[in-house]
């Protein structure tokens, strides 16, 4: 993206991040957090929190992000993961992972999976109990996310449209 903040890139008239949080209404999250390292104030402007990567992950991808809203979750919360740069996804995919999360009490870590049963791991839904594993992953200086996910416990759940996995990584992406 030449070194454009993506969430901030226009798309079709908006930035990014707001084709996102259409998708995923407010009415439906007790709190919505945007993890950013930079822009955070025009983040803020947007969400209830920006949470910046911990310093000891500073850097360290997507994982950072997650543990620093894991680590700002009440027990009894869940944590809905979505990629800035994936302007087609659907709520729908967020119910049926939390069915999946409800059903099965051995894993931490719903997430999603395209057609061809690929995880996507960057949309997910994850119990607060899941921040022990992807700490650990971290410290061990694994930032790879599904390494994380299979520590904390996980379970796959079959998107209905692949559509919605479509992630929009260079700038001719977004003339589209």
């Amino acid at each position: 993206m030449g070194g454009i903040d993506k969430g901030l890139a226009e798309f079709r008239q908006l930035p990014l991040i707001n084709h996102v949080l259409k998708q995923l209404p407010a009415t439906y999250f007790e709190q919505r957090w945007i993890s950013a390292n930079r822009n955070i104030e025009h983040y803020q402007t947007l969400v209830d929190q920006v949470l910046s990567d911990p310093i000891e992950h500073q850097f360290s991808g997507p994982l950072a992000g997650i543990l620093a809203a894991l680590n700002q979750l009440a027990p009894h919360q869940k944590l809905a993961v979505a990629p800035c740069d994936s302007p087609f996804v659907e709520f729908e995919l967020y119910q049926q992972l939390h069915q999946r999360l409800l059903a099965t009490q051995d894993s931490n870590v719903a997430v999603a999976a395209d057609s061809e049963g690929r995880p996507q791991p960057v949309f997910a839904l994850l119990r607060p109990q899941a921040k022990v594993a992807i700490a650990a992953a971290l410290r061990e200086g694994e930032n790879k996310i599904m390494y994380a996910y299979k520590k904390a416990g996980v379970t796959k759940v079959s998107a209905r449209d692949d559509q919605w996995f479509i992630n929009l990584n260079h700038l001719d992406d977004l003339l589209a």
